[in-house]
């Protein structure tokens, strides 16, 4: 990941959401290997290797991710982290889709997933 200061500023909390919710997302249609990777890669510069082999076994409950990340903002960055990331294998979806417009009316964050599809772009993404 090209900038990890604002992964820093995670909590330890809220790195474990980051990782359980992406996972729990990414796996609904099953897991491509380049998802992983990038979870995988995010839980290293987050310095929560640790983590890693527990990915399938983290529980993610979108009434604790809620209160966890505690701003709007972090809601929208962890929906446009997810959404970034189930592009990767170059299609978002139906279950994908569903899963992710669900978290953002359940987190309160107005739009579609289109719309907060438009502020994410994988070009010049790479693993």
């Amino acid at each position: 990941m090209p900038n990890a200061e604002p992964i820093a500023s995670l909590s330890r909390a809220q790195v474990e959401v980051f990782a359980a919710g992406l996972y729990r997302i990414a796996s609904c249609d099953g897991l491509h290997p380049s998802e992983k990777a990038v979870i995988l890669e995010f839980l290293e510069e987050a310095r929560a290797g640790d983590l890693a082999a527990r990915l399938d076994d983290l529980p993610f409950d979108p009434v604790v991710a809620f209160r966890i990340l505690e701003t709007s903002w972090l809601r929208t960055t962890f929906l446009r982290a997810a959404l970034l990331l189930v592009k990767l294998d170059g299609e978002v979806s139906p279950a994908e889709r569903d899963m992710i417009q669900w978290l953002a009316m359940a987190f309160g964050i107005s739009g579609t997933v289109e719309t907060l599809s438009d502020s994410v772009s994988t070009d010049g993404f790479s693993l």
